[in-house]
């Protein structure tokens, strides 16, 4: 699975929870003092089968408080307290829910009013940059020590193994998830192939590429094969690292380890960074840091990973020419200098750790923006996934260039051919590029060379590559297409 499909499917559930605002919930209280002074102990309120969803809040917020008020807190440490509540209501084996509900009445976001329905929903964002929006489906999953192997259902059982994998580490990606989840069906015995193929079938990370119908096109039974063909090299992978590598979740490796091994990573995509399909690219090195993060302890470690993360987000916006945040990005990268800074010195330990998840919150939501730009990008314009368009020059600076190749004068003009018509199919565009080029002069043999590198025409050989090229040149030289007509840019 694509880390663009990932994050398209966290869009999907998330706003799925966004829209399922329950309409009963009552407003909050106007007293926040007063709240958290009546405030139960977390023990007391979870044994009260009628406390409120507030009460359940105050409760959990009074402890987080440690005695200290509440209005003290600058708005980094409001976040922090919030994301903390959040993380041990899961540990409270709480439901997604529940948790959405009772941060809801967080005064955090208190400048909402009495609007529940706007506070729902900066709740569910809030939740999800806490706990891996996925465990919404699995808060209701039975216990896994009930679970009986055979006996259950392959669904039941999947979901049983997510919900124990999230509340030990809840923000993970479905790679590592779904590894972790085969490792845990392993350790307790259960080694056979087909049978864990069987439970892993119920992972979203391979139900996602399934086709929504079942019209039994070739299409539809092309996705099907491609589905269980990426199972399969998933099982086989994640077997292999389970039967040679030590568990993700228990790893012993020290921060600095970590951190050099997240560098490690992403230098060793640099060729596809260079050459390659650089959506690709941009969103397995984003979630690569997210994972990263996830995983170190040291303010120091953290702080420069952040760094790292922030230079990422910028750099994607520009190459990918997708809506950037300057001066955003400028004003997290002083804070975090400021961070690193401090997190040498160990007076100011206690606050460098409140600035540092606010900050990484800041940058997990511009990262989601930035993932499903480029998902809308590469739907409305498929030809600019090819990594020849992406990495080719403007063509205005070659058109006149007798010294350019011909599949890197026909790149060049199919960029700028896709940029000016977004979601146009390759033949309208190949039509387009034989334009362009007769419109800069550029003689017949020329165009040919260049049109013979279309995808279209890649499963031929060079000899009937250069025919069919010639092909498309002739008719649009006889037929003479009426310039403008049919509302595309040329």
């Amino acid at each position: 699975m694509s880390y663009e499909n990932e994050y398209a499917i966290f869009e999907e559930i998330t706003n799925g929870l966004k829209a399922n605002y329950p309409a009963d919930m009552y407003k909050p209280t106007s007293n926040i003092m007063e709240a958290i002074h009546q405030a139960s102990s977390v023990d007391k309120i979870l044994m009260n089968i009628s406390a409120t969803e507030e009460e359940i809040y105050y409760a959990f917020l009074k402890e987080e408080l440690k005695g200290e008020s509440y209005y003290n807190k600058s708005e980094k440490e409001e976040t922090l307290l919030d994301f903390n509540i959040a993380a041990r209501m899961l540990k409270e084996d709480m439901d997604y829910i529940t948790i959405i509900q009772c941060m809801s009445y967080s005064p955090r976001l208190s400048h909402l009013g009495n609007d529940m329905e706007k506070r729902w929903q900066n709740a569910v964002n809030d939740t999800s940059i806490a706990i891996n929006p996925i465990y919404s489906m699995a808060s209701e999953a039975r216990p896994l020590s009930s679970i009986k192997l055979y006996r259950d259902e392959p669904d039941i059982i999947y979901m049983s193994c997510m919900k124990a994998v999230l509340r030990k580490t809840p923000f993970m990606s479905f790679s590592t998830m779904d590894e972790e989840i085969i490792r845990l069906l392993y350790d307790a015995g259960c080694q056979d192939k087909k049978y864990l193929r069987t439970i892993l079938q119920n992972s979203l990370n391979f139900m996602s590429m399934q086709p929504a119908s079942n019209t039994d096109t070739v299409e539809e039974h092309q996705a099907v094969v491609e589905a269980g063909q990426s199972l399969d090299k998933f099982l086989n992978s994640a077997l292999e690292n389970i039967q040679n590598n030590e568990s993700y979740l228990n790893r012993k490796l020290t921060d600095d380890e970590i951190y050099n091994e997240m560098n490690q990573r992403i230098r060793d995509m640099k060729e596809q960074h260079d050459k390659g399909d650089r959506f690709s690219y941009w969103a397995t090195s984003i979630h690569i840091i997210k994972d990263t993060m996830a995983k170190l302890q040291e303010m120091q470690n953290l702080s420069k990973t952040m760094n790292i993360w922030t230079i990422g987000l910028e750099r994607a916006s520009i190459e990918l020419e997708i809506d950037t945040k300057p001066q955003e990005y400028k004003e997290l990268k002083e804070k975090i200098h400021n961070l690193i800074n401090a997190s040498k010195d160990t007076q100011k330990k206690q606050e460098v750790w409140a600035s540092i998840w606010p900050i990484a919150a800041s940058l997990e939501i511009y990262s989601r923006e930035i993932i499903q730009q480029i998902n809308e990008k590469q739907q409305s314009n498929p030809l600019l996934k090819l990594p020849e368009v992406q990495h080719a020059p403007d063509f205005a600076n070659i058109s006149d260039s007798k010294a350019a190749s011909p599949e890197t004068l026909y790149f060049s003009c199919l960029k700028e051919i896709v940029k000016d018509n977004p979601g146009i199919q390759q033949n309208k565009a190949d039509i387009l590029v034989i334009d362009r080029l007769l419109q800069c002069g550029r003689d017949e043999d020329d165009i040919v060379l260049a049109l013979s590198s279309s995808p279209s025409l890649r499963n031929l050989t060079k000899v009937q590559a250069m025919g069919a090229a010639q092909n498309m040149v002739d008719n649009k030289l006889e037929t003479q297409y009426s310039k403008g007509g049919d509302g595309i840019k040329r």
